[in-house]
């Protein structure tokens, strides 16, 4: 973690009221590389990774997966989550999955994983707008 990083992070986190001007763009910068990786984290899935994640589950339980119609069905239901959520909704069905029976999209969509990506998505731009706005505001000279 580089210096820059760090006094954000302590500024962010303790909400020191003082951050040295000489910091702020280093601070700015790095909350705008925070921004920007992630980016890629929001990306949905391609359907092969959704097909890959299910044959998991499925193998798992022991079942087999739905026909054509019913597999494309879980592959628009669950393919705009990214692969790393979706994989962490898989591995908390799994923990909790006690039926022999493969596990409905619902209930991908309902768990932890998801809800919190959810505002996790939602939180964390604003967080960064926000702060980027404090951050600007301490390079303006007092008038």
């Amino acid at each position: 973690m580089s210096e820059g990083t760090a006094l954000l992070l302590s500024w962010l986190r303790y909400g020191e009221t003082e951050l040295d001007v000489r910091y702020v763009p280093r601070a700015i910068d790095a909350l705008d590389r925070l921004a920007a990786d992630m980016v890629p984290l929001t990306a949905a899935s391609e359907p092969g990774e959704v097909l890959d994640i299910l044959h998991m589950v499925a193998s798992t339980v022991q079942v087999e997966l739905p026909e054509e119609l019913g597999l494309t069905a879980y592959v628009s239901l669950l393919q705009p989550l990214p692969t790393h959520v979706l994989s962490m909704a898989a591995m908390e069905i799994l923990r909790t999955h006690t039926w022999r029976t493969m596990p409905l999209p619902a209930e991908f969509l309902q768990s932890e994983a998801a809800r919190e990506w959810g505002y996790v998505v939602v939180w964390l731009p604003q967080f960064i707008a926000h702060q980027r706005t404090r951050l600007a505001r301490l390079l303006k000279p007092a008038t």
